[in-house]
């Protein structure tokens, strides 16, 4: 069971996290601007779908509160999907 998990662990969480590393150091992000039409969600990490992209937004590190039914720019990390960026547009 345990190596389970820790296989769990390595091929979706780290592997995806190591290939955005890349893209860190070149400031080489996605982005997408639209209506944030769904945040779904815990305390920290929430999921927010705009343009039919699911993205990650961390709120223990970002806390931009992004809301629903709103217009934003967002920009994300490709791999992990996490927002690097949210910039709400009127």
């Amino acid at each position: 069971m345990c190596i389970a998990i820790f296989i769990f662990f390595l091929i979706f969480i780290e592997v995806p996290s190591i290939r955005d590393i890349p893209s860190l150091v070149t400031d080489d992000f996605l982005s997408t601007e639209g209506v944030v039409t769904e945040v779904r969600g815990g305390r920290s990490i929430f999921s927010i779908c705009i343009n039919n992209i699911e993205v990650e937004e961390n709120n223990w590190f970002f806390g931009a509160g992004v809301k629903p039914d709103t217009k934003y720019k967002i920009t994300y990390l490709k791999h992990t999907k996490f927002i690097i960026k949210a910039e709400k547009i009127n």
